[in-house]
């Protein structure tokens, strides 16, 4: 029997990618562990619609940040279609291109706690495991504010916090360091003529000053 590989999926705007998306990845791919993590650039964001650069240049500068991993990779599942960009279409079409694999989608506990108004939201929880990113100490009393956990059904495991869920799979919520990097700090920076280096990767920061983003 083939071992079954354990897929991270990590979607955002990544507007622009930067050294705490990489790092958090990393970090994650080693706790759980993870056999690959695959970025997703959205397309058309229905909760974020302002100041988002066209999905070709996130797309690229993700190309760009991640090159050299070999536990990374990326996919175009979102920056190639036109419509709305709903996680639980993603989800699914990845479980038929991971076919026969663990899959792990990937959010901050902000993003969590916004569950509720997302798309279908019960068949996000059925097609694929959640991994929260949580800075320490895991902040439990935002994680019981969501309507998806089933009570006080929750243990820690070294790092990570299993939270029991309604449909009668667990939530993974794991203690990540805090990297205070922002992807609106940099626009901001951007914007001001400030400097950003050592904020990303100098390949994304070449791209971003040779096709004059976020000016």
């Amino acid at each position: 029997m083939p071992v079954k590989a354990r897929i991270g999926l990590f979607g955002g705007t990544f507007n622009p990618i930067h050294y705490g998306h990489l790092r958090a990845a990393e970090e994650l791919r080693d706790v759980f562990p993870l056999s690959k993590v695959v970025f997703i650039p959205s397309n058309n964001p229905p909760l974020k619609r302002d100041s988002i650069a066209p999905a070709h240049h996130r797309y690229e500068m993700a190309r760009l940040a991640i090159d050299g991993n070999p536990g990374f990779a990326l996919s175009d599942i979102e920056c190639k279609s036109d419509r709305v960009s709903y996680t639980v279409h993603t989800i699914v079409e990845m479980r038929q291109q991971y076919a026969g694999n663990d899959l792990y989608f990937i959010m901050g506990l902000d993003a969590f706690l916004e569950m509720p108004k997302w798309f279908k939201t019960d068949e996000i929880l059925a097609n694929a495991a959640l991994i929260v990113m949580a800075r320490p100490p895991i902040e439990m009393e935002r994680i019981k504010e969501s309507p998806n956990k089933d009570g006080d059904n929750c243990r820690m495991d070294g790092k990570v916090a299993q939270i029991g869920l309604k449909n009668g799979k667990y939530l993974s919520v794991a203690s990540i360091p805090p990297h205070n990097i922002s992807s609106t700090h940099i626009r901001q920076s951007i914007r001001e003529g400030r400097t950003i280096k050592y904020l990303l990767p100098e390949s994304v920061e070449s791209y971003i000053i040779n096709n004059e983003l976020y000016k």
